[in-house]
């Protein structure tokens, strides 16, 4: 009798247990579907978000490589449509319109959107799931000791140094432009210590045999823009009438040897005979010193000095010979003349610093042109010769479209050199004394949020 009872409650038992299943299994099978999903829907969203950030740099390398907003632009939703997100599921925004860069064109904001189908939710009426993802990418600037920037984006060997040449720079370091490789040249024997060889990763440091650099050249992921394209050109003053025309800064020089009614093409030579003190201003068809006599010296009154027109033979600076010059508070910059009588006078000079006397040139400390002491304006292509020396310089020289030609050797000061290219010629050690004149800010892709 006590088996039967026993058999009967077990019976009972498994009915229950039985009954309990029956009864969860729709729970667990609906907490099962959840999870496969949710983890769906984790997976799309991790999805969205390598879309949105793949989107959003895209978009920024152009801006950062001087693109369009509109290139930008479509650069972003090419990028979101082979990450399976197509025009209509993509919303790209230049500049961002939420975020911590509301109105920064630097920065590109990217949402992307895509509607899922659920697969065992369906049994709790949720058909399908949207997800979404944001990203916002840009370019951030990061301020570097360049005591020699090369801005030529395109030109190979845009620097270059010859062998058995060695340049000190103190305190600062170098970047290379251009995207040619080798975009910069190293000769045999030649040496570079410098806090930062840097060059655009597109181009390439060529290291001859020997060839040595305190520090390994470096490949940055962006070009540096020019730091003083901005900056006022000094505008010289002509007229055939009146000689202070709107827009004109700078008057004829008293030294220059014409006539402030009708500003004339006419080369100044000082020489021993006639060595003493200029006054700034305009020179039309520029200034040409040499002195070989003892002594013999020229000062720069404070001011801006400017060469104008009197095309490549006979225009712009030139100081040979053993002359000393001086001069504290000087700007120099060299332009064309296009309203000049002759088209032969027309194009820029150039200037030529091979003199071996002393020279003592700085720059102005304020004003519009502080810190400005060599200059070419911008249709200036004429090269820069500069022989360096016995000299103390302090400032920038600027050569937006021209390049700076170092033939001599010892110590060329405290200066800042941008200039379109570089070269660097002979076995006489040249240093540099980095000043921070002008901040050299390289840009930087980044993902920002």
């Amino acid at each position: 009798m006590f088996q039967a009872i026993r058999r009967s409650f077990r019976g009972g038992e498994r009915g229950q247990l039985l009954m309990l299943v029956a009864g969860l299994l729709p729970v667990l099978l609906g907490m099962t579907g959840l999870a496969i999903d949710l983890g769906s829907v984790a997976a799309h969203r991790r999805e969205a978000q390598n879309a949105a950030d793949a989107a959003a740099l895209a978009g920024a390398g152009v801006l950062l490589n001087g693109g369009t907003p509109t290139a930008a632009r479509t650069a972003a939703l090419s990028w979101a449509q082979k990450n399976g997100y197509a025009s209509a599921a993509t919303t790209v925004n230049i500049p961002p319109l939420s975020g911590a860069h509301i109105g920064d064109s630097n920065y590109v904001e990217v949402s992307v959107a895509k509607t899922s189908p659920t697969a065992f939710i369906k049994i709790l009426g949720i058909n399908s799931t949207s997800v979404g993802s944001r990203a916002v990418a840009g370019f951030k600037t990061t301020p570097k000791n360049y005591a020699l920037i090369v801005l030529n984006k395109t030109t190979c060997s845009a620097y270059n140094q010859t062998s058995s040449s060695t340049l000190t720079i103190n305190g600062g370091g170098l970047i290379v432009n251009s995207s040619c490789n080798p975009s910069a040249v190293q000769g045999g024997g030649s040496t570079i210590t410098s806090t930062a060889i840097d060059y655009y990763s597109a181009g390439g440091w060529q290291l001859s045999p020997n060839a040595t650099d305190s520090i390994p050249p470096s490949a940055v992921g962006a070009q540096i823009p020019d730091p003083l394209a901005t900056l006022a050109r000094p505008i010289p003053c002509t007229s055939t009438s009146v000689y202070t025309p709107a827009g004109c800064t700078v008057l004829q020089s008293p030294d220059s040897g014409g006539t402030q009614a009708i500003p004339k093409q006419q080369l100044i030579a000082v020489n021993d005979n006639s060595l003493g003190t200029l006054r700034p201003g305009v020179y039309w068809g520029g200034l040409k010193i040499t002195g070989n006599g003892g002594n013999a010296s020229v000062v720069f009154q404070p001011g801006t000095y400017i060469f104008a027109g009197g095309g490549v033979t006979q225009g712009g600076f030139t100081y040979s010979g053993s002359a000393n010059l001086s001069g504290s508070g000087v700007t120099f910059f060299n332009t064309d003349d296009q309203l000049a009588s002759s088209s032969a006078n027309w194009p820029c000079g150039g200037y030529s610093l091979t003199g071996n006397g002393v020279l003592n040139f700085t720059a102005p400390t304020s004003g519009t042109w502080k810190n400005m002491l060599f200059w070419q304006g911008d249709s200036c292509t004429e090269t820069f010769k500069y022989a360096g020396g016995n000299w103390t310089t302090a400032g920038v020289i600027y050569l937006p479209k021209a390049q700076l030609t170092v033939t001599g050797g010892g110590n060329l000061g405290a200066i800042q050199i941008i200039v379109d290219t570089f070269s660097y010629s002979g076995s006489a050690p040249v240093t540099v004394n980095y000043t921070d004149y002008v901040q050299a800010t390289p840009p930087r892709l980044a993902l920002i949020e």
